[in-house]
């Protein structure tokens, strides 16, 4: 586990973020303690110690990897919008 690890911010509050690591696994974290501009769905390239303890002084944006991310998760939503002939993932609007 010890290197470099992608994390996402889950989300911001006033005051603190929520990150998760691949497996899951959620931390809160002061925001004093990020790199400034971290936003929902950031993704941070940070240091991880042998026990699995993330050293946020290392937590850095990375723009490519929170791309990358984004265009999967549009592509995999695409990919459901069109196998989805119940309408579940794209309502039509009855008003």
């Amino acid at each position: 586990m010890k290197g470099e690890h992608f994390l996402a911010v889950d989300r911001v509050h006033e005051s603190d973020a929520v990150i998760l690591d691949d497996h899951g696994r959620a931390f809160t974290v002061p925001l004093n303690d990020l790199p400034e501009g971290v936003v929902a769905r950031s993704v941070l390239r940070v240091v991880v110690a042998d026990d699995g303890e993330p050293d946020w002084s290392s937590a850095a944006i990375d723009e490519g990897e929170t791309e990358r991310r984004k265009r999967l998760s549009a592509d995999l939503t695409d990919e459901l919008r069109g196998s989805d002939e119940h309408g579940f993932l794209n309502p039509k609007d009855d008003t």
